[in-house]
């Protein structure tokens, strides 16, 4: 069976592919107040308390934003602010989650973005049990979900033009446990509905940046090629976003040309990662050809040519891969 060509990632650029993208981050988020006045939430087991709490809370709910978006490590987060910026952005900067920007450091940002995060809830009633048995209940089932709206934009030479522009949502769902003889209990604590608010956000980060991950793919330049061309060296690691068994391209710079040549899978320390070769791209005549020169004589390869490996699909934080990510493989042979 013929073998399937290698193709390189749409919208790389070999001029950034090794750098951290500067971004500026603009953050407001929208339904919290309503959802926390939900007297649904917390009644039964506070039931005189009010929710003075609701500008902790959403002060908690930012400074988890920021966290989240401080693991974007394609870009350094300069700041990330909302109607409380200014207080939250220099905690968060004091425990080295973000850096506040200076006049300097602001004429050197690559893309201001713009994001808007609005949290709605719905309840709805469902069935639980065996309908079988005739132990049939009704309980709620309340979904939570996180609609957000990015935006960023180009700055310098470019300034204005509109690099990137997506809508994801994430969702988080919660099941009321009855109570004795299938008596729904009317609500969720707080604690349950926090955690809930912030899995929705958290999983439409993780698919925003899945997004983000195509759009500005990492990589950089081959520096060392075992003799058998199976082990290849790049000259960046996590310090860029590199994870551990990430797949990349390997690609030739012919004359302005770029020649994909193999695919392998990353093994990243923090300034270099090992990259193991899987395969090869035998379906491409002009792959074949340089492959055969560059395990003829791997050190004279490397000073005759270019030689880089890009990133291709996502590149997440453990802790964000709960989604499927078959689509964004490279295909096997």
């Amino acid at each position: 069976m013929k073998s399937r060509e290698l193709v390189l990632p749409a919208n790389y650029r070999v001029d950034v592919l090794d750098q951290k993208l500067r971004m500026l981050v603009t953050t407001n988020i929208g339904g919290i107040e309503e959802i926390l006045k939900n007297p649904r939430h917390g009644g039964y087991v506070e039931q005189n308390q009010e929710f003075s709490d609701l500008e902790d809370f959403t002060d908690a709910i930012n400074t988890r934003l920021e966290t989240e978006l401080s693991k974007f490590q394609r870009f350094a987060i300069f700041n990330v602010h909302n109607t409380a910026a200014t207080e939250l952005g220099e905690a968060l900067s004091e425990v080295g989650e973000i850096t506040m920007p200076t006049e300097n450091s602001q004429k050197q940002i690559d893309y201001a973005g713009s994001m808007r995060m609005t949290l709605t809830e719905e309840c709805q009633r469902q069935p639980i049990g065996k309908p079988e048995t005739g132990a049939m209940i009704r309980t709620n089932v309340w979904t939570f979900q996180c609609e957000c709206d990015f935006t960023c934009e180009k700055k310098g030479k470019e300034n204005g033009e509109i690099a990137f522009a997506e809508k994801v949502v994430g969702k988080s769902v919660r099941r009321e446990l009855p109570a004795t003889g299938g008596r729904a209990l009317g609500g969720l604590d707080r604690k349950t509905v926090r955690n809930a608010l912030t899995e929705a956000m958290t999983d439409a980060l993780a698919k925003l940046a899945l997004k983000l991950a195509n759009r500005f793919p990492i990589g950089g330049e081959i520096k060392a090629i075992s003799s058998s061309g199976e082990t290849m060296m790049l000259s960046v690691g996590t310090d860029i976003g590199i994870l551990q068994n990430q797949q990349m391209i390997i690609f030739v710079d012919d004359d302005g040309l770029h020649i994909p040549i193999a695919a392998g899978t990353a093994e990243p320390s923090q300034k270099q990662t090992r990259i193991a070769v899987r395969r090869w791209n035998p379906a491409n005549k002009d792959a074949s050809l340089l492959t055969k020169r560059m395990l003829a004589s791997p050190k004279a390869f490397l000073k005759e040519y270019k030689v880089y490996a890009v990133g291709y699909g996502i590149n997440l934080p453990p802790e964000w891969e709960t989604f499927d990510r078959s689509n964004h493989a490279i295909p096997k042979e």
